[in-house]
C-alpha cells in the first residue's frame, strides 16, 4: 500500500478510536471493569449486561489477530467471540498497528478456533495455535 492510500485509512481508524473513547470515558469511571463485555463490545454498545463471567477454574486463551483495516473490524471480531456460549469476559489487551491481542476467558471446554470461524464474517488464516494462544491473520479482501 502506498503512502497516499495509507493516510486516509489511518485517519479513519484514529477518528473511530477517538470517538469510541470519548463515548465510553465516563462509563469506565462509574462501572466496574468485570461487568463489561469487553472494551470493543462496550464501545459498540453491544454489552448486554448478561455476560457470563469466566469460571474460577476456567482457562484463558490469548488471541493475536490482525491486521484490521479499521476499528469496526475489531468490534465485529469481538462480537463474534462474545456470541460463543463458552466465553466469559473478553478484554483487549493491546491494539497497535492494526493488530490486537485479545484475552478470552472460557467457562467450559470449547474449540475456540472452530467457533470463531463459524461466527466471524472476517476471513482469517491461522498462523499458529496452541492450548492457550491463537495467532490469526486477517485476509486482505482484495
Amino acid at each position: 500500500m502506498d503512502g497516499a492510500a495509507a493516510g486516509p485509512k489511518r485517519d479513519r481508524l484514529f477518528d473511530a478510536l477517538e470517538d469510541a473513547i470519548n463515548r465510553v470515558a465516563g462509563e469506565w469511571e462509574s462501572e466496574p471493569p468485570l461487568s463489561r463485555g469487553g472494551v470493543a463490545a462496550g464501545i459498540a454498545g453491544a454489552s448486554n449486561g448478561n455476560r457470563r463471567p469466566a469460571a474460577e477454574s476456567g482457562r484463558r486463551v490469548s488471541v493475536d489477530i490482525g491486521p484490521f483495516e479499521d476499528f469496526s473490524q475489531l468490534v465485529r471480531f469481538e462480537d463474534a467471540a462474545n456470541a460463543i456460549g463458552a466465553t466469559g469476559d473478553i478484554s483487549i489487551k493491546r491494539f497497535s498497528e492494526g493488530r490486537a491481542r485479545i484475552d478470552v476467558g472460557l467457562s467450559e471446554p470449547v474449540d475456540l478456533l472452530r467457533e470463531l470461524e463459524a461466527r466471524c464474517d472476517l476471513e482469517f488464516k491461522v498462523r499458529s495455535t496452541s492450548e492457550d494462544e491463537l495467532i490469526l491473520d486477517v485476509d486482505d479482501p482484495t
